[in-house]
């Protein structure tokens, strides 16, 4: 079966490679360019700089061939690799409400330490299809030597870093990411978001008995997820709040109504803290279920986030220097919490 569809690069912002060749192979046996140049500012997952392939449709890939050069490293690397071509058959066929395409792109992302990954990607919706290793490259095999000749790898990726000031930058201050950064962002977990309207007695959460004054049914709206393995989900069909695989949530978005009132909140996620959780409370659950408890107590202004496990008799406080939250009712703020530092424009994009 064929499909109209178009191809991405994608990198973690700030870490890009250099990509020397990137194709794919269909189920003819003809060969297809995956990307063009990437974008070093992009989002890990993004559909930037897509290639429109051919206005006819075309055979899904069956392999993939990759040869780049990861600048932050100043080494090569190269892949080559079968694709699961079934699951993305059957992906490529779901539609949305309005019977669209729920998936129009095919994105490569490459990550420093020769991490590959394979998205399917839409507007309100991406997956992970797979999450790869690349090995080393030698800078004079096949693709490498004509864009090296002349240079070494070092001063080539030299050359590229100083095309941008925000990389050296980042580079100067923060170095090289930590090596296990990207497997723990592409880690799956089992889960799913509950919206509790609680409320804070000065000791802990409770519940509020149905014939409490203060006690009003919350309907949710909205509730979106950005996560840190580069995927996405926008439609707001429930699915967030029943179990799920996905990555660690990197920037959520809740919106809900209580009586006449409009309320939103929003989360930014710290990789590193929040990957420490998850890892120690989805090993301890034998069938790896985690529920993220999202307490709202909007009449004392107390919010919290909390994780449940099967075996756990009560829920865990996920700390607070794992996420930044902000808080609104009908437009206006309501509460920030007090390690908020959100300033870049781009963290309100979705």
């Amino acid at each position: 079966m064929n499909f109209q569809f178009q191809t991405s690069d994608s990198a973690p912002r700030l870490y890009p490679p250099f990509p020397f060749y990137e194709e794919y192979t269909d189920a003819d046996g003809h060969s297809h360019l995956i990307m063009r140049r990437n974008n070093p500012h992009s989002d890990w997952g993004e559909a930037t700089a897509t290639v429109v392939l051919s206005s006819k449709e075309l055979s899904l890939p069956t392999a993939i061939e990759l040869g780049w050069l990861s600048v932050v490293e100043s080494k090569c690397y190269k892949f080559s690799g079968n694709i699961d071509s079934e699951k993305i058959e059957a992906l490529f066929e779901k539609k949305d409400d309005n019977d669209s395409p729920l998936f129009e792109y095919i994105v490569v992302g490459l990550a420093p330490y020769g991490g590959v990954a394979i998205w399917l990607r839409g507007p309100l919706k991406s997956i992970i299809i797979d999450w790869k290793k690349a090995e080393l490259a030698n800078p004079e095999d096949r693709g490498f030597k004509d864009f090296l000749t002349g240079t070494t790898v070092e001063q080539f990726s030299q050359n590229v870093l100083a095309t941008d000031e925000l990389m050296q930058q980042n580079l100067l201050e923060n170095g090289l990411p930590a090596r296990n950064t990207f497997d723990n962002w592409m880690k799956q977990y089992n889960y799913r978001f509950t919206l509790l309207e609680e409320y804070w007695d000065g000791s802990g959460w409770q519940k509020y008995d149905e014939e409490d004054l203060y006690y009003d049914d919350m309907d949710i709206v909205v509730l979106e997820v950005q996560c840190f393995d580069g995927t996405h989900d926008q439609l707001n069909d429930l699915r967030l709040m029943r179990y799920h695989e996905a990555g660690m949530p990197k920037m959520l978005k809740a919106k809900w109504r209580v009586g006449r009132n409009n309320f939103s909140a929003y989360y930014w996620f710290n990789d590193a803290a929040l990957h420490n959780v998850f890892s120690r409370y989805s090993m301890m659950d034998t069938e790896g279920r985690m529920d993220i408890l999202l307490r709202i107590d909007t009449r004392n202004e107390q919010y919290g986030i909390a994780l449940k496990i099967d075996m756990m008799p009560q829920p865990a406080d996920i700390p607070v220097e794992a996420y930044e939250m902000l808080v609104f009712n009908s437009g206006n703020e309501l509460w920030r919490s007090p390690n908020f530092s959100q300033e870049d424009e781009k963290a309100w994009e979705w």
